[in-house]
């Protein structure tokens, strides 16, 4: 990956929003960042569930909520933390989730801006990713049925066939673990 972002599920709650979440890029140059015990700690707490309290995760490492709170700031402010991420239960919403790799021509930029505003506009398109290697370009969507996913893939390949070269389509039927933190168990 070189470059992702999670957009908001808005339509979850029935509205929509300009706003993207901060972007993650990749291979930018290192900067070195001290973490210790306690930091991996957080972070393995944050991993499996970002929207755990300071007071809970307090409590399962043995430090004060403060303490907590203040390496959280820490590490955000160093970029250790870039976002946090809510992943629904898509089966439990009545929906399917799929994942779509794209293959693109020599794309101009003018052409991939304008196919990236679509990933955000579409509100069913909750993560793209840009990507070196066979896919240039990874989406994440949810909808209501098949016949919603075949609608919007015939807007993009209508839309953008001059920069799509060939696509694969993925149905994800369970995620069993989705986790950027996978470090120490506390």
């Amino acid at each position: 990956m070189v470059y992702s972002s999670f957009f908001f599920r808005d339509y979850l709650i029935g509205s929509s929003s300009p706003n993207v979440r901060k972007p993650m890029y990749f291979g930018s140059e290192a900067k070195e960042s001290k973490i210790d015990l306690v930091d991996r700690a957080i972070l393995s707490c944050l991993g499996i569930n970002a929207r755990v309290s300071l007071t809970e995760i307090a409590k399962k490492i043995g430090k004060t909520a403060d303490l907590v709170a203040k390496r959280i700031k820490i590490m955000e402010q160093a970029q250790i933390i870039h976002n946090y991420v809510l992943l629904p239960n898509s089966t439990l919403l009545n929906q399917e989730s799929y994942k779509v790799l794209f293959s693109l021509h020599s794309v101009p930029q003018k052409r991939e801006k304008a196919i990236l505003e679509f990933f955000h506009a579409e509100q069913h398109i909750w993560f793209y990713s840009k990507s070196l290697g066979k896919w240039d370009l990874e989406i994440n969507m949810d909808v209501d049925n098949a016949d919603q996913f075949r609608k919007i893939m015939m807007e993009l390949k209508e839309n953008y066939s001059d920069i799509i070269k060939e696509y694969i389509t993925l149905q994800v039927s369970k995620v069993h673990k989705f986790n950027f933190y996978p470090g120490v168990e506390t």
